[in-house]
């Protein structure tokens, strides 16, 4: 977890970025994405988890097809914005980085969104 004076910092330079910044809605700035990945059962197929407090996304173990089951993987792209369901209200939000593009992750836990173009920059490089 980063010490407390980079996270005030960091509130401060947010604060600073958006304070004549016009709200949009999120799905104009971020609109939900669904790329569904077709399971085979003979298949297997990399996964990606989202760790809490900022620290970005980690790699898991391979998934099986046969092991998917009824689950629905999502394949994210370089860019997007990935969160937690369970536990983004402890910070396990993150943008995907280039090593990670291709790689599923489980729609029931993990919604994926695609920031748009001209935010991303600024977006990106404040929050993340």
């Amino acid at each position: 977890m980063r010490p407390p004076r980079q996270l005030c910092a960091r509130a401060v330079r947010v604060r600073e970025v958006i304070a004549d910044a016009t709200y949009r809605p999120m799905a104009e700035v971020a609109p939900l994405v669904r790329r569904e990945v077709e399971i085979d059962r003979e298949g297997s197929y990399p996964e990606s988890g989202i760790r809490s407090f900022g620290k970005s996304t980690f790699h898991k173990p391979q998934l099986a097809g046969v092991e998917a089951g009824s689950k629905w993987l999502l394949r994210i792209e370089a860019g997007d914005l990935l969160s937690s369901n369970v536990f983004a209200w402890e910070g396990a939000i993150a943008v995907a980085r280039p090593s990670i593009s291709g790689v599923s992750v489980r729609t029931a836990s993990s919604p994926v969104w695609q920031i748009a173009v001209w935010l991303a920059p600024t977006f990106c490089g404040i929050m993340f």
